[in-house]
């Protein structure tokens, strides 16, 4: 029989180590979260700042959301590091209704052939040098978000950067104080 998918819950006031993924008893950040699910799950982080974890998606199909009617904000720093804030390693990835800023050299990191990826109603900014840099993937799909601040550190910043993608969709977005 099929696997059911999973509900994984991430919450500010949740532990790593004794979290069991619940509603109950929440992760403490969206790594750990990210790390415990499985292809098709569904990692839903509740409201608050979760700074200075990168978070690694390496599952097809997985989702990391806010929690309804919260908004979760993921963040890393633009110096003393190099790390982007969220690396997209699989196909079928869907980020939601997430903040997600810093990173450095970007916010998010969608790597090569994590093809049908979608980011949706996402507030990205603050990067070091781009908020979003798509490198190679087809079909991804950018809708509804707000991009800014980018190039906060390294002159030149952008947005979006799409190398070598194909099918890329950018729909009723709005960039804006981009450092390039």
């Amino acid at each position: 029989a099929p696997l059911a998918c999973a509900d994984i819950s991430v919450a500010t006031t949740g532990n790593d180590t004794t979290g069991t993924g619940s509603l109950a008893a929440p992760y403490a950040t969206p790594r750990k979260g990210v790390q415990m699910a499985n292809p098709g799950d569904s990692v839903i982080v509740r409201g608050g700042t979760y700074a200075g974890n990168y978070i690694e998606i390496q599952d097809d199909n997985l989702t990391l959301k806010s929690y309804p009617g919260e908004w979760a904000h993921i963040s890393m720093p633009t110096s003393g590091t190099t790390s982007v804030t969220v690396w997209v390693y699989n196909t079928g990835v869907k980020l939601e209704r997430l903040e997600i800023s810093g990173g450095s050299p970007y916010s998010i990191h969608v790597v090569p052939n994590c093809n049908g990826c979608e980011i949706t109603d996402c507030k990205i900014h603050g990067a070091d040098w781009i908020g979003i840099k798509v490198s190679q993937p087809d079909n991804v799909k950018l809708r509804r978000c707000e991009i800014y601040n980018t190039g906060s550190v390294t002159a030149g910043g952008m947005g979006i950067d799409c190398v070598n993608g194909d099918n890329i969709l950018i729909q009723d977005c709005h960039f804006h104080d981009c450092n390039g």
